[in-house]
């Protein structure tokens, strides 16, 4: 699966808290960026993650609250089908998400995994080739 370059809102935490995602509760700490999705879904990414993985657009100043691109990258993906989920994955921050049966686990980096909606995964990822 390769990452789509997607458009997304973005404001960095000011303090450690924690966020309700559509597959669970994540954890952030202060410096990290709170990103927004085109359906309004929002979740925590790790400060030195995100900036190895989004820019900011055209005007836009890196480290500041706005609006940013994801950059694509390659990532393994597993579809859950109906008779797999549900399925608890733990994320490299520690979090525990809830996989439902649709879902996708995507690991970016070995034991970096994620959990993404069934229903947003074919707007943020698309196949691509083993060659990337």
């Amino acid at each position: 699966m390769s990452k789509r370059r997607v458009r997304v809102a973005v404001a960095f935490a000011t303090s450690t808290g924690s966020l309700e995602t559509l597959e669970g509760r994540v954890a952030y700490r202060a410096g990290d960026a709170i990103v927004t999705g085109g359906a309004g879904e929002r979740w925590p990414v790790p400060r030195a993650t995100f900036f190895a993985t989004y820019r900011p657009l055209v005007g836009g100043e890196g480290g500041r609250d706005g609006l940013y691109e994801s950059l694509p990258q390659t990532s393994w993906a597993v579809h859950l089908d109906e008779a797999e989920g549900p399925l608890r994955v733990v994320t490299s921050t520690g979090s525990a998400l809830l996989a439902q049966s649709g879902d996708w686990i995507v690991e970016r980096r070995p034991g970096d995994l994620h959990v993404v909606n069934r229903d947003l995964f074919p707007s943020l990822y698309e196949t691509c080739d083993a060659t990337g």
